[in-house]
């Protein structure tokens, strides 16, 4: 099956009025965005995994220091 969504360079050629520069910018600009965005979905939930590990970390070591600090403190 055909894509019909892709934008050939006749198409862009009419959008950009003939203009090879704009033409050779816009064909760069679409190899570098990926024709997929499930690996921009999965990375952002990986992200998002990683980020809730960390606060998760961040609070548990936070109650670390202050209970630590109430038994330096007791200690005293």
């Amino acid at each position: 099956m055909s894509d019909n969504l892709r934008i050939t360079r006749d198409d862009l050629s009419k959008i950009a009025d003939g203009n090879l520069r704009v033409i050779r910018a816009f064909e760069k600009l679409f190899k570098i965005v990926p024709d997929n965005t499930t690996d921009f979905t999965n990375s952002i939930g990986n992200a998002t995994a990683k980020a809730n590990i960390s606060d998760g970390r961040s609070i548990n070591n936070e109650r670390t220091l202050k209970g630590s600090q109430v038994l330096l403190w007791l200690t005293m």
